[in-house]
């Protein structure tokens, strides 16, 4: 099983969540909505999925940017296949509209979700507070042990690694660009492992020599109705 090693926490506690029932299939429990959408400035076409009163895309945003990774630094269709990868110079406006960047708050409640969807009990997921209110989120207690890389869930999350300069590192982690609501910085974002996440925030490797600088990829989201 692959770990992504976090800093020593600072305290550990654990996720208290009712206990709720199992959730089926979109086809025997309308929790799980899917569909589709058309994003209006390409013509691309996304699979969603709408949990509770919001909805997720289901695989990247895969739209191109003066930024982007496709097709300024690679411009091999293969490359983006999974999704492109994007600055955090442009997180602000790279969602469709009427969509916007996940926030740290829907990711824990989708987390929670499918905790409950796999039947979990709530100890299954630990959350540790790191230095700075970075968050560590442990998902060994799940079944079975990917739990989240398994691609039937609902909101699928890799691994596709991230790009570094004009290289795309392809170890087998995947890391999305987050908001985190009760901060300004743009520069949030989760490593994704098999069993376990960080959310956390640096300039270095980010905002510095452009041949380090790291682009990572993009869900969307947006509430029901728009």
């Amino acid at each position: 099983m692959q770990f992504i090693n976090p800093k020593k926490s600072v305290w550990t506690i654990l996720c208290l969540i009712l206990l709720g029932t199992t959730v089926q299939h979109a086809q025997e429990n309308s929790a799980l909505i899917f569909d589709q959408m058309t994003d209006a400035r390409d013509g691309k076409v996304y699979e969603t999925v709408q949990i509770g009163q919001l909805k997720w895309l289901r695989g990247n945003l895969r739209y191109e940017t003066a930024l982007s990774y496709c097709p300024n630094f690679n411009k091999k269709k293969r490359a983006c296949a999974q999704g492109n990868f994007y600055s955090h110079l442009e997180l602000d406006t790279i969602c469709p509209v009427g969509w916007r960047l996940p926030s740290s708050t829907d990711w824990q409640n989708y987390f929670d979700f499918l905790r409950m969807s796999k039947g979990a009990n709530p100890g299954a997921i630990q959350i540790d507070t790191l230095p700075e209110n970075y968050l560590s989120i442990n998902f060994s207690g799940f079944s079975p042990e990917s739990p989240l890389f398994d691609t039937s869930n609902p909101i699928l999350l890799g691994p596709w690694g991230w790009v570094e300069g004009k290289k795309v590192n392809k170890i087998k982690t995947n890391t999305l660009w987050v908001k985190k609501e009760d901060s300004e910085d743009n520069r949030f974002h989760f490593h994704i492992g098999n069993s376990n996440l960080i959310l956390h925030t640096h300039a270095h490797n980010i905002d510095d020599v452009p041949k380090r600088t790291r682009k990572f990829m993009v869900k969307c989201v947006c509430e029901e109705g728009q």
